[in-house]
């Protein structure tokens, strides 16, 4: 016959009392990112800084009047933006330039609450209306600082080295959509639009100058329903965007303004 032991309740078999000042277990760590995730960010910020940099070379081509070569530089620009678009959100690339950048939007604004930051800055350019407004919303927030859209890029750089902490924190999503997502979506659907466009007229090639300012104008649609182009991006009441084509077609008040 088996004999309880002191102050125990129940049975013998019962489990005995949990004492109180045990602390709770640990979080287990974060789940490392996969190769394939971490190529893709990898790939992702990569495409991003060779987007500023095609677009500011572009600029420099320009202002030597290679017209031809600066055509050249935006359109790689525009392909690098986009890019990175479908490196980071897993797009899946297909068709034209044209039709890769109507897919890219699709998906942002398709499902817009997931994009808070980017939208509400894409709303608000929509409504500027002069040119000094226009620059203060396009041409900051990029940030060298300890946790700014600099850091972000850096870190996604070298995402292999650290393939624990990869993934964006709640913060880091945000700077990346009013950042890096917003700088690389105004540039594959409206700057570069604009800019080759005047490279071309400067060239005479007048057939494809047109196209790209009716693109620009040209809002783009979710079914019936106007979203987001030039006039949309831009802003689809007004066409804000078009206020952007001033001489050198530099767009920005001040040099190299997302110097990587």
């Amino acid at each position: 016959m088996s004999r309880r032991r002191p102050g125990q309740q129940g049975g013998p078999d019962d489990w005995p009392d949990v004492p109180f000042d045990l602390p709770d277990p640990p979080p287990p760590p974060p789940d490392p990112a996969t190769p394939q995730q971490l190529t893709a960010l990898e790939t992702s910020a990569n495409r991003w800084a060779q987007a500023v940099d095609f677009w500011q070379k572009g600029h420099r081509e320009f202002k030597a009047q290679r017209y031809a070569n600066a055509v050249a530089n935006y359109d790689a620009a525009q392909e690098a933006a986009v890019g990175y678009f479908e490196s980071f959100y897993k797009i899946t690339r297909f068709g034209p330039i044209t039709r890769r950048i109507a897919v890219v939007i699709e998906k942002l604004g398709s499902s817009e609450s997931s994009f808070p930051g980017l939208w509400e800055v894409i709303h608000r350019r929509r409504v500027a209306l002069t040119l000094a407004e226009l620059q203060q919303i396009d041409w900051n927030g990029y940030s060298f600082a300890a946790s700014g859209s600099d850091a972000l890029l850096r870190k996604n750089l070298g995402a292999s080295h650290d393939p624990t902490h990869a993934d964006d924190t709640p913060a880091e999503a945000v700077t990346r959509q009013q950042v890096l997502d917003r700088f690389a979506l105004l540039l594959a659907a409206v700057f570069v639009p604009l800019a080759r466009s005047e490279a071309n007229r400067m060239r005479r090639f007048f057939a494809d100058a047109i196209t790209d300012l009716q693109g620009v104008q040209a809002p783009f649609r979710f079914g019936n329903t106007p979203v987001v182009g030039g006039g949309g991006v831009g802003g689809t009441v007004g066409n804000p965007g078009m206020i952007l084509t001033g001489p050198p077609i530099g767009l920005s008040p001040s040099p190299d303004p997302f110097q990587v």
